[in-house]
């Protein structure tokens, strides 16, 4: 590779470059070639408002008559203020300058003078105190009296001496008062205190402002009084005074009846067939007595209504077997939850719970069925022992079995 040295056009340097490029080369670097090119293609010219010398671009050189924005604002500016024109505000009487383009918008010389202009006022003397006031003509014409008053204090003084007062006997305290015409038949009471108490004593039932055809029933329980509005009286929608009373005869007439029970046991095993759900020690009996040959609803059923009354975990189809799998913190098992020392108290939940379950093993009983009960607990550390117990004890075996 060959170099041979050149002279740069601008800064008169000499450089070393390839012999293939010297003839296309004339600078030696960008920065020269750019202002070279620059100094090339633009003029001076003098700034039309500061008289600066500034440099314009060739084909710009007609075009541009000042050296920057800042010049050019301040020319406009000046021309617009010598083109401007003089005029004096009829509302405050300062002088103001406004120009010749927008000389029919500017009539006035600021807002506030522009709605002081707008305003259709007329000027009047206060009848009472002859003070000068303001008013539209709407407000003359709805006067009721005709004339204008500057303040409320006028319009009382006026009144007074217009309106012609009655007297009148107060219902409650018996003393004399004044008031006038207009509300001498609806007038009651000398006072808001006396009203209150006259409202309390004849506003009421039947005369009471806001009444719309209610009734006074007595609460089935408690005997009390109260009201009942009228839909409620034509649909026999109430009996009682609060949700109390609702509440207790509900645990004397209602809960206690075998009708409500057999709804309830009815409403529940519909609900349990629409929403099946098990709990996990549940899911553990019936995967062992799967995994041993039983077959679900052939063999067992799961959440069985017997007697129109309770529902079983599990009955062993043809036997009068029951087994019911409990959940160690909801019925409260007896080795985790109790009175004695070492073992959690139980809350009201878990008592409530115990004695249903008390009752329902009896009832159980009662119709010769036998309930094995198994325990959360036992069911993970022992399940294969209790189980195999349970089938040899009673004889249990798949019905496939059986038949073969």
């Amino acid at each position: 590779m060959t170099l041979k040295s050149i002279r740069c056009l601008r800064c008169e340097k000499n450089f070393e470059v390839e012999t293939k490029y010297s003839r296309t080369r004339k600078f030696c670097s960008r920065d020269c070639s750019s202002k070279y090119r620059k100094e090339i293609n633009s003029s001076s010219k003098e700034c039309l408002y500061c008289g600066g010398v500034f440099t314009v671009k060739n084909h710009l050189l007609n075009v541009r008559i000042f050296c920057s924005k800042a010049c050019v604002g301040q020319y406009n500016s000046k021309i617009a203020k010598e083109k401007r024109i003089r005029r004096i505000c009829p509302i405050c009487n300062k002088e103001y300058w406004v120009k010749p383009s927008e000389s029919h918008k500017f009539m006035v010389c600021s807002k506030k003078c522009r709605g002081v202009s707008q305003r259709r006022r007329i000027i009047e003397n206060c009848f009472i105190c002859n003070k000068k006031v303001e008013r539209t003509p709407s407000q003359i014409k709805k006067s009721s009296s005709g004339y204008v008053f500057c303040n409320i204090e006028c319009v009382g003084t006026y009144n007074s001496t217009q309106n012609k007062q009655l007297k009148k006997t107060c219902l409650i305290c018996k003393k004399d008062y004044y008031t006038i015409p207009s509300l001498y038949d609806k007038s009651k009471t000398c006072s808001v205190n006396c009203q209150h108490k006259w409202q309390s004593k004849f506003l009421i039932r039947e005369n009471a402002n806001n009444y719309k055809g209610g009734k006074y029933l007595n609460c089935l329980v408690c005997g009390t009084e109260f009201y009942a509005y009228k839909y409620q009286v034509e649909n026999n929608l109430t009996k009682f005074c609060s949700v109390a009373c609702k509440q207790e005869n509900w645990k004397k007439d209602v809960i206690t009846k075998d009708v409500f029970k057999k709804k309830r046991y009815e409403g529940i095993l519909k609900h349990r067939q629409m929403f099946p759900k098990e709990t996990k020690p549940e899911e553990i009996v019936r995967v062992w007595l799967e995994e041993k040959g039983f077959v679900k609803d052939i063999d067992f059923a799961q959440e069985q209504g017997l007697f129109h009354k309770y529902i079983a975990d599990f009955w062993f189809i043809g036997t009068r077997i029951v087994i019911e799998v409990y959940g160690d913190y909801w019925h409260g098992n007896p080795e985790k939850y109790g009175d004695k020392d070492g073992l959690t108290p139980l809350d009201k939940h878990q008592k409530y719970q115990r004695r249903y379950d008390i009752e329902r093993l009896k009832d159980f009983e009662k119709h010769n069925f036998k309930v094995l009960v198994l325990w959360e607990n036992d069911l993970k550390h022992s399940i294969n022992q209790l189980m195999t117990n349970i089938i040899k004890s009673y004889k249990l075996s798949p019905r496939r079995e059986r038949e073969m």
